[in-house]
C-alpha cells in the first residue's frame, strides 16, 4: 500500500506547476584566444546578484552549465551582477579545449547560460605572439608605433622602420618583459622628415636560445609636408589610391547583436515578467501567487491550513485522527512471548556462576587450588588463615561455601530458584500494570505542535529557534567561523570560558547553540565541547554504534530519553535520532537490545566484546552513481568513502543541484520514478530532484533549503541499495583530506538538522 501511496505522490508531483525563476543568461564566444590566455564574455539578466565563469577540460562536451564540474573545474570570482561581463583566463594548457559558461545567482537560486567552447593555440616551442598595429601620426616629424605581444616564456620586444625607398632597417629601444605575459607595445619616433612614407613592424626576441621572431604585418604611416601642418597633433595615414586601414577605432558594437534594446552602450535587458517566472508588465513584475501545494501546504489560497499528521511521523498506526500505538515486541522489552503476554527468560546458570540447567543450578566443586591452598579438599593446607576470611563457613579447613540470597543477586525467590524482578510500567515510561503496559500519548504541545492530540497540526517555527535572525519566514543565517576543538573559534580562549565560544558574534549568554554544532544548547550535553550530532555524548563513538547515546551512563535500551533531546522515549517519534521513524527502525533505540548491546548478532554473554562496534557488512547489489563512487555498497557513519564528481556540491550550489546531475545520469533511478523515453529530462530531473529534497529532509514545507557554505567540501550521493533510495552525505576532513560520512537518510526523513558547513535559504517553487 506504501508503494501506491509513493507512485500517486510522485505523480501529482510532476502535475504541479512549478514557477520558473530562471536568471535570462548568456554566455558569448570567447575572443583574443592564445596558446594559454583567452578572453570570456557573457551577460546576465537585471535579477542577478553576482556572476561568474565556470571553466574546465572535460572528456566529453557538457550540454547544461551544471554538468560542468569535476576536480578539474575552475570558477572565476565574483563579478558584477547582471550586464556584460569579462574574465581574462590565464595559465591555460595549449592546444586543449576548454569548456565554459556564465553563472549567476541570487539568494532564491543559481543559473547558467548555455556551454561554449574554445581551442587554445599549438605551443610550438611557445613562441611569442607579436603584432604590428597601426601607428598615429603625430606631427610632420613625429608618430607613435604601436603594436601587441603575448608569450609564455620571458621575451623582449622592439620595433624596427624604415623610408620606403630604403632597404636598411632601423633598430628602436628595447623592452624586456616577463613570462606568461601580454599587452600592448609602443614606441614614439621623433626627427622624421616631413612628407615622408616609412614602413615598420613588431620584433620580439626570447633567449636560451636566442630567437627573432618578426610580425607578419610589414605596416606604413605618412608625416605630412611642410606646407600642409605646423608642429599641432594630427592623425595622418599613407595614400596610395585608398588609405591604408586604421584598427584601432572603437568596436562596432550595437545593443540589438548583444540580445539587448537601447542605444549602445546604455543597453537594457529585454525582458518580460513571464521571462523571469513572474507576473504583471515588465518591469513592474511580482511574484505569482503560490498554490497551497507549492507551500507544502492544502487548501485554497488564502485560506492554506497544515495537513494532518500522519500516524507514522508520530510513531503510531491507522489512519490520521485514529492514530494508535502497536503492540511493544517483548524483544523491545528484553523478554520472550508475545505482546501482552511476555515473560522474562530462565536465568542460565553460568550468570549466577554456577553449572548446571536453570532451576537446578549447583556450585561447581570446590578444590585447594581454587582457594590459594595445597593438598586434596578438603584437606586444604594454610596457616594462618580461617573459613570467614574464605568468605566461607566452618572451621579451617573444613570449610564450605555460603550459598548466596536471592536478595543479594538482585532477585526474588528463595535460593537457587531465584527470579527475575519484573520492572513496572512506570519505570518503563508507560502505564497500566506490567507486563500489560502501554504507551501514554503525548500531547500536541510536547510534539512543538498547536491542536488536541491526535490532529495536532504543525507550528511555524521563529527565526530564533532555527538559529537565525528577523522575522519568520524572512529569516537570515549568522554565518559560523572558526574551528572544532577546545577553541572553536581560534581566538586562543578555550571554548569552556570563551563568552563566544563559536565566534558567530553572539555572546554565549544569548546564543542558542554556543558550540555551533546544530545541537541547541538545552539539548546538548557538550554545549562548548565536542560533541556533535552524529555523537552527542563527544566520547568518539557515532550514535549509531553506542550502547549509551547521550552518554548519562543509562544504557540505550533502558533510557527513559536515549538522545537527550528533551523528549521521553514514550513520545519521541526517532528515540536514537537516527532519521529512522521508530516503527521503521530496526533499532529504535540505538544498536542491538538488553541481549545484544552492539548489535552484531552475539549474545553478550558469548560475546567477547558486548559493548564494541556493528559488524560493518557490505551489500554487492548493483547501485548508481558513477566515477569512482561506492555504487551499491552500505556505509556506516564515519566511514571512509570516495563519492562520485557529481555528488560533490560545487561553488553556489545546494543539493538539489547535485541531485538533478545524478538523477540525470542514471537510467536506474529514472525507470524506477517513471521517466518516458522521449520526455524532457532536465524537467523530469528538477521535478524528481526537489522530490527527494523534500522527502529526503533537505527542504522544509516553507521553501527552506540546503546550501552549501563552502564549494567542494560536502556530497550527497544517491545510492539505490536492497530496492530503496538512499542518501550518503559526507563531509571533506581537512585533516587527513579524505571524505567521510556525516550521514545516511531514508525516504521520508525528517526535516534535517543542519552541520556547520550548511545553511537554509528560501527557494521559491
Amino acid at each position: 500500500m506504501k508503494k501506491y501511496i509513493l507512485q500517486i505522490f510522485i505523480l501529482a508531483m510532476f502535475l504541479i506547476p512549478v514557477v520558473s525563476n530562471a536568471l535570462p543568461i548568456n554566455t558569448y564566444e570567447a575572443e583574443d584566444v592564445l596558446d594559454t590566455t583567452a578572453t570570456i564574455s557573457g551577460a546576465a539578466g537585471g535579477g542577478a546578484e553576482v556572476s561568474y565563469f565556470r571553466y574546465s577540460t572535460m572528456s566529453k562536451p557538457p550540454i547544461f552549465c551544471n554538468e560542468i564540474y569535476g576536480n578539474n573545474m575552475k570558477y572565476t570570482e565574483d563579478l558584477k551582477g547582471s550586464g556584460i561581463v569579462y574574465y581574462y583566463l590565464k595559465d591555460l594548457t595549449p592546444e586543449t579545449t576548454y569548456y565554459y559558461c556564465l553563472m549567476a545567482s541570487n539568494k532564491d537560486e543559481i543559473d547558467g547560460g548555455p556551454v561554449r567552447s574554445f581551442k587554445t593555440l599549438p605551443c610550438q616551442k611557445c613562441p611569442p605572439t607579436i603584432i604590428t598595429k597601426p601607428a598615429i601620426v603625430l606631427t610632420k616629424i613625429s608618430a607613435d608605433l604601436k603594436g601587441e605581444y603575448a608569450s609564455s616564456k620571458a621575451v623582449t620586444t622592439y620595433f624596427e622602420y624604415k623610408k620606403d625607398t630604403e632597404g636598411a632597417w632601423t633598430k628602436t629601444e628595447e623592452e624586456a618583459h616577463l613570462a606568461k605575459t601580454y599587452g600592448k607595445i609602443h614606441f614614439l619616433l621623433e626627427d622624421l622628415t616631413p612628407g615622408t612614407i616609412y614602413e615598420f613592424r613588431a620584433v620580439a626576441r626570447t633567449e636560451d636560445p636566442t630567437e627573432t621572431f618578426y610580425a607578419k604585418d610589414i605596416l606604413k604611416f605618412q608625416t605630412p609636408k611642410n606646407n600642409e601642418v605646423e608642429d599641432d597633433v594630427v592623425d595622418w595615414t599613407y595614400t596610395e589610391g585608398e588609405d591604408i586601414p586604421i584598427d584601432d577605432s572603437p568596436l562596432d558594437l550595437t545593443c540589438a547583436s548583444l540580445g539587448m534594446t537601447g542605444v549602445f552602450p546604455d543597453c537594457e535587458i529585454n525582458s518580460t515578467c513571464e521571462s523571469l517566472g513572474l507576473t504583471g508588465t515588465y518591469p513592474l513584475c511580482e511574484y505569482p501567487v503560490l498554490t497551497c501545494e507549492e507551500i507544502g501546504m492544502i487548501g485554497e489560497q488564502p485560506n492554506c491550513t497544515f495537513p494532518p499528521v500522519l500516524c507514522e511521523q508520530l510513531g503510531m498506526i491507522g489512519e490520521p485522527g485514529e492514530c494508535t500505538y502497536p503492540p511493544i515486541p517483548c524483544e523491545q522489552l528484553g523478554m520472550i512471548g508475545e505482546p501482552g503476554a511476555c515473560t522474562f527468560p530462565p536465568v542460565p546458570c553460568e550468570q549466577l556462576g554456577m553449572i548446571g540447567e536453570p532451576g537446578a543450578c549447583t556450585f561447581p566443586p570446590t578444590t585447594c587450588e581454587s582457594l590459594g591452598l595445597t593438598g586434596t579438599y578438603p584437606q586444604c593446607n594454610y596457616s594462618g588463615i580461617n573459613c570467614e576470611q574464605m568468605g566461607m563457613t566452618g572451621t579451617y579447613p573444613q570449610c564450605t561455601p555460603t550459598p548466596p540470597t536471592c536478595a543479594s543477586l538482585g532477585m526474588t525467590g528463595t535460593y537457587p530458584q531465584c527470579a527475575m524482578i519484573p520492572p513496572t510500567c512506570v519505570q518503563l515510561g508507560m502505564t497500566g500494570t506490567y507486563p500489560q503496559c502501554t504507551p501514554t500519548p503525548p500531547t500536541c504541545a510536547s510534539l512543538g505542535m498547536t491542536g488536541t492530540y491526535p490532529a495536532c497540526t504543525m507550528t511555524p517555527p521563529t527565526c530564533a529557534q532555527l538559529g537565525m535572525n528577523g522575522t519568520y519566514p524572512a529569516c537570515t543565517f549568522t554565518n559560523n567561523t572558526g574551528s572544532n576543538g577546545g577553541d572553536l573559534d581560534g581566538d586562543d580562549i578555550p571554548n569552556i570560558i570563551d563568552t563566544d565560544t563559536d565566534g558567530d558574534d553572539i555572546p554565549n549568554t544569548t546564543d542558542t547553540d554556543d558550540d555551533g554544532d546544530g545541537i541547541l544548547d538545552i539539548n546538548d550535553f557538550t554545549p562548548t565541547g565536542i560533541g556533535t550530532i552524529t555523537d552527542y555524548s563527544g566520547n568518539g563513538i557515532p550514535n549509531i554504534s553506542d550502547w549509551d547515546i547521550d552518554g548519562d551512563g543509562m544504557v540505550n535500551v533502558l533510557d527513559t530519553d536515549i538522545d537527550g533531546d528533551g523528549i521521553l522515549n514514550t513520545t519521541d517519534t526517532d528515540d536514537d535520532n537516527d532519521g529512522s521513524i521508530d516503527i521503521f527502525d530496526n533499532s529504535p533505540k540505538g544498536i542491538g537490545n538488553l541481549n545484544d548491546y552492539d548489535g552484531d548478532g552475539i549474545a553478550n554473554n558469548f560475546d567477547s566484546t558486548p559493548q564494541g562496534g556493528i559488524v560493518r557488512g557490505t551489500n554487492t547489489n548493483t547501485g548508481i552513481g558513477n566515477g569512482s563512487g561506492n555504487n551499491g555498497t552500505t556505509s556506516n557513519m564515519g566511514d571512509i568513502v570516495v563519492p562520485p564528481n557529481d555528488a560533490i556540491v560545487r561553488y553556489h550550489e545546494g543539493v538539489e543541484t547535485v541531485f538533478i546531475r545524478q538523477i540525470k545520469r542514471n537510467t536506474v533511478l529514472q525507470q524506477k520514478y517513471g521517466h518516458k523515453e522521449g520526455a524532457d529530462l532536465q524537467a523530469f530531473a528538477n521535478y524528481l530532484a526537489h522530490f527527494f529534497g523534500k522527502n529526503y529532509g533537505y527542504v522544509a514545507k516553507n521553501r527552506k533549503e540546503v546550501r552549501v557554505r563552502y564549494a567542494d567540501v560536502a556530497a550527497y550521493e544517491l545510492r539505490e541499495i536492497g530496492g530503496a533510495t538512499i542518501v550518503y552525505e559526507s563531509y571533506l576532513n581537512k585533516t587527513t583530506g579524505n571524505f567521510e560520512i556525516t550521514g545516511i537518510r531514508k525516504l521520508n526523513s525528517i526535516f534535517k538538522l543542519i552541520f556547520k558547513y550548511e545553511y537554509y535559504f528560501l527557494k521559491k517553487r
